[in-house]
């Protein structure tokens, strides 16, 4: 693992063949375009496919055309990769990873098993050839991403005729003739390593790079039972994982380039920095994407962002590459990396007196260039006079040497309260208010059992921590338990959709988790309970079969890969007044009846409202803010739709999957490419309605509507029959 410790920044490349129409809804992944425009195995996580916004746009600009007629026009005619080694030198980059085939099977190099690649197809060139040469030219690490899904084969995923005959020899092949520093997996999630042979994969690449004198990294994607680093998708972990690990990510939300994304859908420079910074300071590699155009050529906004932020990098890169990670790693706007006895601590904020609260013992601190700095200690940790220093917008760095014999940054808690929770609820009786010490609470027995009408209360969130080290931490046990105004962490890991095991409940009534800052909850059975003024970061709101339950007051983000509050069953909820970033879904209702979703607002990726077969739900005054879909209605029935704002939206409201006597009434719906799709739907009343500034349409659908009394502010496209 000795480079991908010392070079910590990387760039990804993402092109096939779905680079020719390039269109994705806002948000959405344009390298999927094959598998949302017709039906294809292992799709998970995304919207039900196919997806009308891609049937119907790719039906309005290309007819009946197939999906491979694009190829021809994927000429890569003005690729130059000695362009692309340069830019990851002007980026700031020591790496680079090309995806040599994605899903749909298209491949950069001359390969021996399939004609569907770069050199009998579209550019006949090998590309990955190319593109490694020049980046090993600048001294840089090249590497290879396979996809382990293939849509275009016949045999996938058969075992023998697929992974034995084609994939195995395939991924050999990549090794042996381009011997990359990474071998990186994707694609996986439909079977179990044991289907892939995820082991005998890894351990032939170890081997062959071990007897011809090169180092090969495998990431965890392949299902392999020993991966040398683990990956996560768009989201930094929200702590330093226990072993080496990469986050990637696009510039945009596509990976591969997307029309349909604007300079506004990109991160600013000033972020790729922010993220880079908290990325290695948490240990671990970023791995940031550039998607090139049909011919070949990176966009000039990816490439602009790259240098602009690049600038900063090159002038800290003894800072981040073969940097490692201090006591803690920092928080918000200030974060910290160590070289040798220099520990650097970042100010993303550039006050002229930041406040360093994780450090102790400093005896000097200077400038990367080594000018000395003013400085003091306080109660509150180490202010630095950075008035007369020339400050970066982007972020300022000071270098501090600390005393030998310095006291430790206090990780855990050492303030003698072991078991003291345990003890605390032993004796309690219903109706009883315990109230909790301020203290970080780690030597417990877990989880914590909260006995029925008990509540166990803190004064302040922010004094009160319960860390269960991995654990499930709070179990509320009985009817009418209560847990208010503390923190809880360290939950049971979750993966993908599923959230960490945090705060828990089954089977009890009148359950209540207020003011807490947690990172998820999740409740099965029973009814009435109240979950209001929480943060859940990390994590989701989840009930599961509950009835009559409310979920108010709650600002929830940071989980990405599912919904952040998902009710599955039940009659009754009320879900209000919640703020929900990040995730793929703001707030998900699975066959329930008769729940009243009202006055949220939501900035998600995927979903804003999803109804997924729901029955009588009322959506009143709820505002969506840059998400793919402000609210989708699948199947179901009487579901109405009142008063809703969406705002810079792919669409204001998808209505599919025979969803029946939908409403959408009284809403508008506002610089959103479509306003509404109505798509294998039925009856729809849209009343009173207004769409203004749509991108392209304000109606898309395959079925005639009635629009009277709505201003549209735009055409509606009826798909022809």
């Amino acid at each position: 693992m000795s480079w991908f410790g010392q070079r910590r920044y990387g760039m990804f490349v993402h092109a096939n063949i779905a680079t020719v129409p390039a269109f994705a809804p806002m948000h959405e992944y344009a390298d999927w375009y094959w598998g949302f425009l017709e039906p294809k195995a292992d799709i998970v996580l995304h919207p039900t496919c196919p997806m009308p916004e891609v049937v119907s746009w790719h039906r309005e600009q290309f007819g009946e055309q197939r999906f491979d007629d694009f190829i021809p026009d994927l000429t890569f005619e003005r690729f130059d990769a000695d362009e692309y080694a340069q830019l990851v030198e002007d980026a700031g980059m020591r790496y680079l990873v090309h995806v040599t085939k994605h899903h749909d099977g298209f491949c950069w190099w001359d390969t021996a098993y399939t004609t569907r690649n770069a050199v009998a197809l579209g550019p006949k060139r090998d590309i990955v050839a190319e593109l490694a040469d020049a980046v090993r030219g600048r001294g840089h690490v090249f590497g290879c991403y396979y996809s382990l899904l293939d849509w275009s084969h016949a045999d996938y995923p058969d075992q023998e005729r697929y992974v034995d005959a084609f994939m195995r020899p395939q991924i050999r092949e990549l090794v042996e003739r381009y011997e990359p520093g990474v071998l990186w997996g994707d694609g996986h999630w439909g079977h179990p390593g044991g289907h892939w042979r995820a082991d005998q994969i890894v351990n032939e690449a170890r081997e062959y790079a071990s007897t011809h004198g090169f180092e090969i990294v495998c990431n965890d994607r392949f299902f392999a039972s020993e991966p040398d680093f683990v990956t996560f998708e768009y989201d930094v972990p929200a702590g330093p994982p226990d072993r080496a690990w990469e986050v990637c990510r696009g510039l945009g939300s596509s990976f591969c380039v997307n029309r349909n994304e604007s300079v506004a859908d990109f991160l600013s420079a000033a972020q790729i920095v922010a993220m880079l910074v908290e990325t290695v300071a948490k240990g671990g590699n970023l791995l940031l994407n550039v998607g090139p155009n049909a011919d070949g050529t990176v966009p000039d906004i990816q490439a602009r962002l790259l240098r602009d932020s690049g600038a900063w990098v090159r002038a800290h890169a003894d800072a981040i590459h073969d940097s490692t990670s201090f006591d803690v790693s920092g928080s918000g706007a200030h974060w910290y990396t160590r070289t040798g006895d220099v520990v650097h601590a970042f100010d993303l904020s550039s006050a002229p007196e930041p406040c360093f609260a994780s450090v102790q013992g400093v005896t000097s601190v200077t400038t990367p260039a080594g000018g000395a700095v003013p400085f003091r200690s306080s109660d509150a940790g180490l202010i630095v006079d950075a008035r007369a220093v020339d400050r970066h917008a982007f972020g300022t760095r000071y270098c501090l040497t600390l005393a030998a014999d310095r006291p430790p940054v206090r990780l855990r808690n050492d303030s003698g309260t072991k078991g003291f929770l345990s003890g605390l609820l032993a004796g309690a009786s219903p109706g009883d208010v315990l109230e909790i010490p301020a203290a970080r609470y780690d030597d417990e027995t877990f989880p914590i059992v909260v006995p029925a009408g008990v509540t166990l209360r803190a004064e302040s969130a922010a004094r009160v921590v319960i860390d269960a080290g991995g654990k499930v931490a709070v179990v509320l046990g009985g009817d009418g338990a209560t847990l208010e105004g503390v923190t809880v962490t360290g939950g049971a890991p979750g993966y993908m959709m599923i959230p960490p095991t945090c705060v828990t409940g089954q089977g009890a009534d009148g359950l209540t988790v207020r003011d807490c800052h947690v990172e998820s909850i999740g409740i099965a059975g029973g009814s009435a309970h109240v979950i209001t003024g929480n943060v859940i970061a990390g994590g989701k709101v989840w009930l599961m079969g509950a009835t009559g339950c409310e979920v108010q007051a709650n600002y929830q983000h940071g989980l990405r890969w599912g919904a952040g509050i998902e009710v599955q069953g039940g009659a009754g909820h009320v879900i209000a007044e919640n703020e929900c970033r990040d995730d793929l879904c703001a707030i998900k209702c699975v066959e329930t009846v008769d729940v009243r979703v009202e006055r949220n607002r939501y900035e998600t990726r995927w979903f804003g409202i999803h109804l997924l077969d729901a029955r009588g739900s009322t959506l009143y005054r709820n505002r969506a803010w840059r998400t793919m879909r402000a609210v989708t209605v699948e199947g179901g029935a009487g579901n109405r739709i009142e008063k809703q704002l969406a705002e810079h939206c792919d669409s204001g409201v998808v209505a599919e999957g025979g969803a029946a006597e939908t409403v959408v009434v009284d809403s508008w719906f506002h610089d959103c490419r479509v306003g509404i799709y109505a798509w294998g739907a039925g009856n729809i009343t849209f009343a009173n309605n207004a769409i203004s500034a749509p991108r392209e349409h304000a109606v898309v659908t395959d079925r005639v509507l009635d629009l009277e009394g709505n201003d549209l502010g735009g055409d509606t496209w009826l798909r022809p029959t």
